[in-house]
């Protein structure tokens, strides 16, 4: 078990930077007779730690992770995702309550029917989208990676379903990236916008404004090995913390961004001058 995982990340930590501590909430006074007394209402735990020394790329992508950049689409309650972001009108789709990945919520979309999303904040750069895509009745975990309306690279994980063998099993490595571009369309122009274009059932996705690490999206999208998988990914901006540090199986946290300092050193035997570190905080929510 990792100490630090993140939505299952586990984020490299230097040794001796984490601490804990928790945060009381209530009050505190003296009794008619001077005597202590606390009203304490819950408590909530936060941990601090440092990241090991960093590249440039690793650094965005941590960054981006822990304060939960980008939008996350559980489809549980329907088609908005947790921070609020709806599909642009006029959009022709199915939300099913049942039956999608591990039986939860999903998408379901015909052949002729579309939906899209739209996200203002986001008008050009780097971007990736990773769900949960039932393809030919296996459900793969897709991840694509671009830059503004080019999608760069393309990943997934599982088997081909009824579609036979074409291509045999799917264990991450990059892939052409017209599977992605047959089925989903990337926009951009005044604003950056999601578009199905085909008939696809999808279950749990997000969409975020910077390139993940590879380490990452392996670790959201296991290799269907021992034919589990692995928790929904966590409701954005909030962030799903396990591992050692803590001794629930998985809590619940908001994270922010404490310090970030350049530091020198070697990654895989070469010597950089501008690493990073960042100094984190995860507070219980």
């Amino acid at each position: 078990m990792s100490f630090l995982k993140l939505n299952n990340y586990a984020v490299p930590i230097a040794a001796d930077s984490a601490s804990i501590q928790r945060n009381r909430t209530g009050r505190t006074g003296r009794s008619w007779d001077s005597a202590y007394t606390m009203s304490e209402k819950y408590g909530k735990r936060v941990i601090t730690a440092t990241t090991v020394p960093l590249t440039y790329d690793e650094a965005v992508a941590v960054e981006g992770l822990i304060l939960g950049r980008g939008h996350s689409f559980s489809f549980a309650d329907g088609l908005y995702s947790s921070r609020g972001l709806g599909p642009n009108r006029g959009y022709v789709a199915e939300w099913k309550p049942s039956g999608g990945l591990d039986g939860k919520p999903y998408l379901d979309t015909e052949l002729g029917d579309h939906i899209a999303w739209t996200m203002p904040s986001i008008v050009a750069g780097n971007w990736c989208i990773a769900a949960w895509v039932d393809w030919f009745g296996d459900w793969q975990g897709w991840v694509a990676l671009g830059n503004g309306s080019t999608t760069q690279t393309f990943y997934r994980w599982g088997t081909n379903g009824s579609h036979g063998g074409s291509g045999g099993n799917h264990n991450g490595t990059p892939e052409p990236v017209a599977t992605f571009t047959s089925n989903f369309d990337i926009s951009t122009g005044s604003s950056f916008s999601v578009k199905i274009i085909q008939n696809q059932e999808i279950s749990d996705m997000q969409i975020f404004p910077y390139h993940p690490t590879k380490a990452m999206t392996s670790s959201w999208k296991d290799m269907r090995s021992a034919s589990t998988y692995i928790n929904l990914f966590s409701p954005l901006p909030n962030l799903y913390l396990s591992g050692d540090c803590i001794p629930d199986d998985q809590i619940e946290v908001f994270g922010t961004i404490n310090d970030i300092d350049y530091v020198q050193g070697s990654v895989d035997g070469t010597f950089h001058d501008n690493l990073i570190t960042i100094q984190f905080s995860l507070e219980e929510v």
